[in-house]
């Protein structure tokens, strides 16, 4: 049995106390009730950036005389656990609602460009057609060549 004296520091106040290491984390939580002004349910403790498990022993973190612990106080884990629930399944379904409409919008909005955007060529087609040649063309010249080749690269 290794007793060592721990500070405890939570938002707005700190203390001190006496505990023995092989006791466990929710033994641990029994003792810092009192002072803290928080049942051990609502308690959240931290050491080394790591939150400490209820069934292990303080020891087994390596906690030693001096060392700081930080207490949260949070709410009851039934409480907690209940909200988070409904507050995952909410954000889902908004998720869902929102990602479906935005699927239709970029749909819908690319429909439209493409056919704004689209040009009609059936007039340039038959210019061409008719100049008997490819684009800068005559008899031979240009891109396409030969006499009624069609020479053009379409970009959409």
């Amino acid at each position: 049995m290794s007793k060592v004296t721990l500070k405890i520091k939570t938002l707005g106040t700190k203390f001190n106390i006496d505990v023995d290491t092989s006791k466990t984390v929710k033994e641990f939580k029994s003792l810092l009730a009192n002072p803290s002004n928080c049942e051990p349910e609502n308690q959240r403790l931290i050491f080394a950036g790591q939150i400490i498990v209820d069934n292990r022993a303080l020891s087994s973190y390596n906690i030693k005389n001096g060392s700081t612990v930080y207490l949260m106080k949070s709410s009851s884990k039934n409480k907690q656990a209940t909200n988070q629930t409904e507050n995952k399944q909410t954000n889902e379904n908004t998720v869902k609602k929102e990602s479906t409409q935005n699927t239709q919008n970029i749909q819908q909005n690319t429909q439209n460009q493409q056919e704004q955007n689209m040009p009609d060529l059936s007039g340039m087609f038959n210019i061409i057609g008719q100049m008997g040649g490819g684009m800068g063309g005559g008899m031979g010249g240009g891109m396409g060549g030969g006499q009624g080749e069609i020479g053009c690269n379409l970009r959409l």
